[in-house]
Parts: C-alpha cells; sequence; structure tokens
C-alpha cells in the first residue's frame, strides 16, 4: 500500500473516532475564546473611556479625545487617558477587522500550539499501541513507511484544524466587530497600521510552529503511549515555567522566547495577546528554531525504527 492511501486509511480512523473533530473543537474553543476576550476588552476600554470623560466634565478638565499620546516607556505616564483609552478601542475594533483578524488568530498560536498540536502528535502516533494495531501494520509495510504515513496524516490534520478553525472563528469575529458600533456610541477611531508582516509570512510560521510541537508529540506518543501527557507538558510549557527574567545567557537559549522573539518579528500583536521584546537578535532564535525542529524530527524517526512493534 503506497503513503498516500495508507495515510487515507489512518485520515478515516481520525474521522471515525471523532477525533479529528475532538482536537478542532479544542482549537476553536480557545480561538472563540481569544475573540471574547477581544471583544470584552473593546468594551471595557469604552466603560473606562466613559468614566473619563465624565470625571473630567465634572471636574471641568478639558481633553482633547483625539489628541492620542503613547504612554512614556522611561515614566509610564499617560498624558491623556481619554485619548488613551479612545486609541485603546480603535485597536481592539481594528483587531476584530477583515483587515487583522486573521493575525489575531495566527499569534494566538504561540499560546496554543504547544498544547493542542503536540497532542495531536501524540495521539496519531500512539493510538496503533493503544489498539494493538502496529503490528498488523508493520507486517504489510514497514516502519520507515509507516512512520511516513503518520507524517503526512499528522501534516494534513494539522492543515485542517488549522484551516477550519480559523475560517469559522475570523467569520464570527466580523459579525462581532460589526456589532461594536451598536455597543460603543462614540465615533471609533480608524487605526491605520502599517503590518511588521503580510498575511502569507504569519501563515507560514503559525503553520510551523504547529508543525514543531506536532513533531515533539510524535516523538512524546511513541514514548508514553498516550496524548494526555503531551497536553499537560504543553500546558507547562506555556503557563507553569517561568519566563526569563535575569540572566542574559538564559534568556538566549530558552526556546518560548526563541519563539515569541520571531513571532514579534512577524505579528502585530495589537490584541489581547502580547509578548515583551528582550531583544534577542533575531538569527539566534531562528537558528534556536531550526535546529529544535531538526532534532526533535531526527528523534522521532530513530525511535520510531528502533522499536519494537511487537511490544504492541
Amino acid at each position: 500500500m503506497n503513503i498516500l492511501k495508507a495515510a487515507k486509511v489512518e485520515a478515516y480512523y481520525l474521522v471515525a473516532s471523532k477525533s479529528i473533530f475532538l482536537f478542532t473543537g479544542l482549537l476553536l474553543s480557545i480561538f472563540t475564546i481569544v475573540l471574547l476576550l477581544s471583544y470584552n476588552a473593546a468594551l471595557e476600554a469604552y466603560n473606562t473611556y466613559s468614566r473619563y470623560e465624565r470625571y473630567f466634565a465634572e471636574n471641568d478638565i478639558y481633553m482633547d479625545s483625539n489628541d492620542y499620546h503613547p504612554i512614556d516607556k522611561s515614566s509610564g505616564v499617560i498624558d491623556n487617558p481619554l485619548a488613551y483609552q479612545k486609541h485603546a478601542i480603535g485597536l481592539y475594533s481594528f483587531s476584530l477587522s477583515s483587515g487583522y483578524i486573521l493575525g489575531l488568530f495566527l499569534e494566538s498560536l504561540l499560546l496554543v500550539s504547544p498544547f493542542v498540536f503536540s497532542s495531536l502528535g501524540a495521539f496519531i502516533f500512539s493510538y496503533d499501541r493503544k489498539h494493538k494495531t502496529e503490528k498488523f501494520k508493520v507486517s504489510s509495510t514497514s516502519k520507515l513507511r509507516l512512520y511516513l504515513t503518520k507524517q503526512v496524516t499528522l501534516s494534513l490534520s494539522i492543515l485542517f484544524i488549522l484551516l477550519v478553525s480559523i475560517t469559522v472563528t475570523a467569520l464570527a469575529g466580523l459579525k462581532f466587530h460589526d456589532a461594536l458600533p451598536a455597543k460603543i456610541p462614540i465615533d471609533i477611531p480608524y487605526i491605520n497600521l502599517q503590518p511588521i508582516s503580510n498575511i502569507f509570512h504569519k501563515f507560514a510560521f503559525g503553520l510551523a510552529l504547529a508543525m514543531f510541537f506536532g513533531e515533539f508529540g510524535c516523538l512524546m506518543g511513541q514514548f508514553t503511549g498516550n496524548w494526555w501527557t503531551s497536553f499537560a507538558l504543553g500546558i507547562i510549557f506555556v503557563f507553569v515555567l517561568p519566563a526569563s527574567e535575569i540572566p542574559d545567557i538564559y534568556a538566549k537559549i530558552d526556546f518560548r522566547l526563541a519563539i515569541s522573539n520571531i513571532g514579534l518579528r512577524i505579528y502585530d500583536f495589537i490584541g489581547v495577546v502580547s509578548y515583551k521584546d528582550y531583544l534577542i537578535p533575531l538569527s539566534n532564535s531562528i537558528l534556536y528554531f531550526s535546529l529544535a525542529f531538526v532534532i526533535v524530527v531526527f528523534l522521532g524517526v530513530v525511535v520510531a525504527l528502533k522499536k519494537s512493534s511487537y511490544n504492541s
């Protein structure tokens, strides 16, 4: 059986077991949370704007709501809080518009890929052990062809989940954007954003992130025989491990900082997702990410070829 035909069989299992819908639903749910947070951030910015407006009116203080200046980075002082909040409304509104909505979800992949796609990779590379079917599959082909078949299945699954999740939530996001003027009865400022990169670069990096963590899940799935371990490790990676605040040398070898540093040069981060810039050289981060990708793939191949299928 050739690899593409075998991949169709694997894909049929993902559909029949409803697993592909589980992982698609997981990413859809997270993107929906990002969408709701962005929408609520716009409303909260308007509420704050209204409080400032009332306060300044009651105390006979004149503030031009269109005289926006960024926060002074040295002092952290906001010169005109009324204009600052109005600008924030514009930013959150723009993040839900057709000019940015795809970027909003793609930049969110920095947060969600470690547990969503590592879980998917672990699932695809472990369910044969669970169902005791690996010995049968290897007997009709080879370990390498089975590995490549699952790689094709993983790649197509990631692409499917990404496209479906982004399309559905982007369409919903446009509806939320259209609903904002009824909730925010002021002239919402238009944000003329010059994007750092085009949408193709944004999608390419998002896909690369998803593939990397899918490959990590592939490795973990072969070791553990389940996908829950990868999910838990992903959660720890994103939300539990402390950030590298202190030594410069540690920051240069922190993988999270490496991928966020690349993300800061590709995504605009004007919405609810944001990252601190540690000013690490971009070349270092790209090299670190590329090396990690190669090592994880190499280890996955080695484990796949060396393990005994007759233990399954």
